[in-house]
């Protein structure tokens, strides 16, 4: 009795769980089904494709936010009819882009899309059955045929053949879906997949430029000591019954040419801009200058403007001018090296003393353009001039007077002083050593016979004058150079260094050198044996 009854619980219990384990499966099947159709499978994916769509949402919205940026900075605005016509295909690879009833409809990663007036971008649902793509390349503007790129899939099968529609200017290459452009224009293509679907394409290209620009006109502008700007003034052509097919592609860039006009056989300097003005500097002060353009447009087609020339303008000279004092109260001075003048050589100064009346007077005639400044407290600040000024004398250096181009080139700053040549003075240098110290013509040989000095100061007044001067040896075994350097007053800058005469061979005294032109802002000049550069 006790065998049967222990079976019996065994059996209950198995078929108690068989019956478990089938609710089990039963309600298991139930859930995934719920979540298959209505549950979280479903929401994943939507989620999924929700995300996806905001990603290519932002890609086209950032897109078209570049492209706005771009084309302001030109001066243009962005429109559905340029965003189709080929400024979103250039900006995003793969995407479609046609304009329908005032807005954009294309396809751009397995998504179709839209974008209305306002710009405001909607995508919609996935691509069923063919999707097709393209690219062009070169991207941009061009002179040159264009290479047509066409991608496509399907969602129900694998894409059999890709086929021109339209045989006019159109090559179709070895590769499957690659096409030669000839000339801007629609072209429909047929796109086939192995079920037997078929979609067509139409391709609107609008990239190919072969006119270059017209009416290219310069003009200089701002000229300076050391430059000028140049403007070009030029315009794309339009397609002409000629050439009808060529679109309008816009100014691209411009180089710029510039060159000495007395240097024939040299290059010209050549700058290169995106902006149609050019402000050109380094170049030399009073020198005529070539300059010509030429324009490319955004296929890189170019035209050349005709050569017109400009002078820069010539560093105003500072004026002549003089102070006048009661000179038997003058301090008397010997500066240390000579004073070369337009009257001769001279190194003695009176200065007023401290506090005394003095009358700056500016001798200069007026000259148009120019205007004569003068200042009494060392360059600190400057009043025009415009008759004797009746000051008092505050120190060495403080009165200096300049000239002013067009009220803004500045000659160099000249301080006053009052210089004498009377030997009665007791003057350190010997003034009767340079009768003749400079001359007008280069071919002359005026001279300076006898001196010893290293160092002559120059008045500007002899600026662009030429001098000549005899140097002397007593060596017998060296051989020497005279050699001459010219130099500022400011930084003791070389402005020009040339060896005057080779006096090698010929020992004694007085031996004639050639002339030499006196460059502008000389303030020193430096004998030297051997060389000025050590």
């Amino acid at each position: 009795m006790e065998n049967k009854r222990k079976i019996g619980n065994r059996g209950i219990t198995l078929i108690s769980l068989v019956v478990t384990i089938i609710i089990l499966l039963i309600l298991a099947g139930v859930t995934i089904s719920q979540l298959t159709e209505n549950g979280l499978f479903n929401k994943t994916k939507q989620a999924k494709e929700e995300a996806e769509k905001a990603q290519l949402k932002e890609e086209i919205e950032m897109a078209i936010m570049g492209i706005q940026m771009e084309e302001i900075q030109k001066g243009n605005n962005v429109t559905l009819d340029s965003l189709a016509s080929g400024q979103l295909v250039e900006n995003l690879e793969g995407i479609t882009a046609e304009l329908e009833n005032d807005e954009i409809i294309g396809e751009y990663k397995d998504y179709n899309y839209k974008i209305d007036e306002n710009l405001n971008v909607t995508i919609e649902n996935k691509v069923q059955g063919i999707s097709i793509s393209y690219k062009i390349s070169p991207e941009g503007y061009t002179k040159e045929d264009i290479t047509l790129t066409i991608t496509a899939k399907s969602t129900n099968g694998e894409i059999e053949s890709i086929k021109s529609l339209n045989n006019n200017n159109i090559k179709e290459t070895e590769q499957e879906g690659v096409f030669t452009i000839t000339a801007n224009g629609e072209y429909e293509f047929e796109v086939t997949d192995n079920t037997g679907d078929t979609k067509n394409k139409t391709i609107n290209i609008q990239k190919i430029d072969k006119l270059g620009p017209k009416d290219i006109t310069i003009e200089i502008s701002d000229i300076e000591i050391d430059g000028f700007t140049i403007k070009a003034s030029a315009e794309d052509a339009e397609a002409s019954e000629t050439n009808e097919k060529s679109v309008k592609s816009g100014i691209g860039r411009y180089e710029y040419f510039v060159k000495e006009k007395t240097q024939a056989d040299t290059e010209y300097t050549t700058y290169n801009s995106t902006d149609n003005k050019y402000i050109v500097t380094g170049l030399k002060a009073g020198t005529e200058y070539m300059v010509y353009v030429k324009v490319y447009d955004k296929a890189e087609n170019d035209k050349t403007s005709t050569t017109i020339s400009e002078t820069t303008y010539t560093l105003p000279i500072p004026p002549s001018s003089k102070i006048t004092f009661n000179e038997q109260n003058a301090t008397e001075k010997a500066l240390d090296y000579p004073i070369l003048t337009l009257g001769g050589m001279m190194n003695c100064s009176l200065e007023p003393n401290v506090g005394e009346s003095v009358t700056l007077e500016i001798t200069s005639p007026k000259k148009e353009n120019i205007k004569y400044y003068y200042s009494l407290d060392g360059g600190e600040s400057w009043t025009e001039y415009i008759s004797k000024v009746e000051t008092q004398y505050q120190g060495e250096d403080k009165i200096q007077v300049k000239s002013v181009y067009k009220d803004r080139v500045d000659s160099v700053i000249i301080k006053v002083k009052k210089y004498t040549k009377n030997l009665e003075l007791q003057c350190t240098a010997q003034d009767s050593l340079t009768k003749e110290a400079y001359d007008e013509n280069p071919s002359t040989n005026s001279s300076i016979p006898g001196t010893s000095y290293r160092f002559i100061n120059v008045d500007p007044t002899c600026w662009e004058k030429y001098i000549s001067m005899y140097y002397s040896t007593s060596y017998d075994s060296w051989r020497e150079y005279g050699a001459i350097s010219f130099l500022t007053e400011k930084d003791d800058k070389v402005l020009k260094n040339g060896y005057i005469c080779d006096l090698s061979g010929q020992m004694g005294i007085n031996l004639q050198t050639k002339s030499v032109k006196i460059p502008l802002q000389t303030f020193w000049i430096r004998l030297c044996w051997w060389n000025c550069t050590s």
